[in-house]
């Protein structure tokens, strides 16, 4: 090889490095591994209400449609944004008005799902098929919201009692067994104070049940009493930019996000466990978000493992998702100075992001929708960037009898908060485990048993557990 050729191959391989694209993903951009460069779309015209990630990573929105025609859907996707074609029809299971107007879904540790509408609980095979072996709870008197699991299986659904034509109403919980059928040593309980509560249903990891919407927040403890420890008389009233969601930090505060579309502003809030705002975080406990549209940032809201908190909605007429340090401050890591816009390049309308989730890898998963000209106009599907998640750990132990024999073939559920439950059975010896658990996510494990009574356990493990044993009552 002559000099003179040396000198042009370096040349070459120079300039194509200079070619190659470089740059590095950071929090707060698409995902271009997902969709078509981070986003993927289907053509049906609902407001997403609910995002749910299996342990397989496909992922479940639920949203509803009220307006020209009413109808709701439940979607799977695969991890790459793609629709699962062996969910329902063509990856949807639609419901029709008057009979399925879907609320929200829950998963549970086998596969299916829980579905509440209006007026019905109901259970889907994992290929969105209706399980006919669960007892149909149906309400006459109340209008079901929202829905969560126990870690002893027992199902909580709240709701909103109506008792006018003014949207007047009073909240309403009611609890069942696995199977469906009415938990008898719970019964129902009606909220003290009209237009709160009833819209979200959290279950603490103390067991305590809260519920928000309307224009405050109510929490009730294991059995249905209300909690007078919390706020005033159990309650925690706001009348302006009402509750939207609430999350449960891993060290017991309560994380709420409220949309302000008609007031001004969207605001996070944070209270310590007692229902008092935390005066640690924002200015008096809450972070005034400006309004920049009809539907303004504080529709949705997830909790990272690092403790940093997003919302989402829009800015500027597109999807946006904002992020906070744990103090409330903007996180200007994320997107551009704390926030990530997403426009739709030669596309006329709004944009807005009703819902998030956290895949276990960190991704941040958004579902909004676009209104043109007055119009749903499909359903969009997000994925951002987000912090890598910590390494991933192990949690093992024994179910005992309270004379501290291994229980043989109990039922043991493991919980993030999130509507992601895993399960397994006891061996001979009572022992159980959970693998591939990302660390420092809070989780709580809990047991049923026919024979004893079992107090759930939380914890926040950055290495793996062994020992984590829970003991039956009498």
């Amino acid at each position: 090889m002559t000099q003179k050729t040396t000198r042009i191959l370096k040349f070459a391989v120079i300039a194509l490095l200079l070619c190659v694209n470089t740059t590095v993903a950071v929090p707060g951009d698409l995902d271009p591994t997902f969709g078509v460069g981070g986003r993927t779309n289907v053509p049906l015209n609902v407001i997403p209400r609910r995002i749910r990630i299996q342990p397989d990573g496909k992922i479940l929105v639920l949203g509803t449609q009220i307006y020209p025609n009413t109808y709701s859907s439940i979607s799977r996707f695969n991890s790459d944004g793609t629709p699962d074609l062996g969910f329902g029809e063509n990856g949807t299971v639609k419901g029709l008005y008057p009979n399925d107007l879907f609320q929200d879904i829950w998963l549970l540790g086998d596969g299916r799902l829980l579905v509440t509408d209006y007026d019905q609980l109901r259970r889907l095979n994992s290929d969105g098929s209706i399980d006919p072996t669960f007892n149909i709870p149906t309400f006459f008197d109340f209008a079901a919201f929202s829905v969560a699991v126990q870690p002893n299986g027992r199902i909580v659904v709240a709701g909103a009692n109506y008792i006018n034509y003014n949207d007047d109403y009073f909240a309403k919980i009611t609890r069942y067994m696995p199977d469906g059928s009415p938990d008898l040593s719970f019964g129902s309980v009606t909220g003290p104070q009209m237009n709160a509560g009833g819209y979200e249903v959290v279950i603490q990891p103390d067991g305590k049940l809260l519920t928000l919407g309307g224009e405050g927040a109510i929490r009730f403890g294991q059995d249905g009493s209300l909690d007078t420890g919390f706020g005033i008389n159990g309650v925690v009233s706001t009348y302006v930019n009402g509750f939207s969601n609430a999350l449960i930090q891993n060290d017991g505060r309560i994380v709420t996000s409220g949309a302000g579309a008609f007031y001004g502003a969207s605001t996070i809030r944070r209270f310590e466990t007692n229902g008092l705002p935390d005066q640690a975080f924002g200015v008096g406990g809450g972070v005034s978000i400006a309004y920049t549209g009809n539907f303004p940032l504080g529709l949705a809201l997830a909790i990272q493992s690092n403790g940093k908190i997003l919302t989402a909605g829009q800015s500027a007429g597109t999807f946006a998702v904002a992020r906070f340090n744990s103090d409330g401050s903007s996180d200007t890591t994320f997107g551009s100075d704390g926030v990530a816009i997403t426009p739709v390049a030669n596309s006329p309308g709004t944009r807005q992001i009703f819902a998030l989730a956290l895949q276990r890898d960190g991704k941040i998963v958004a579902a909004g929708d676009s209104l043109i000209n007055g119009n749903y106009s499909g359903l969009d599907l997000i994925r951002y960037i987000g912090d890598a998640s910590p390494s991933t750990v192990s949690i093992s132990g024994r179910a005992l009898s309270p004379e501290g024999i291994g229980l043989r073939n109990a039922i043991v559920r493991l919980s993030d908060g999130e509507g992601n439950v895993r399960i397994t059975t006891t061996s001979s010896f009572g022992i159980y485990q959970f693998d591939d658990l990302v660390g420092e996510r809070q989780y709580t494990i809990g047991v049923a048993s026919k024979r004893y009574r079992f107090s759930p356990r939380t914890i926040a493990p950055n290495t793996n557990l062994t020992g984590i044993d829970l003991i039956g009552l009498q």
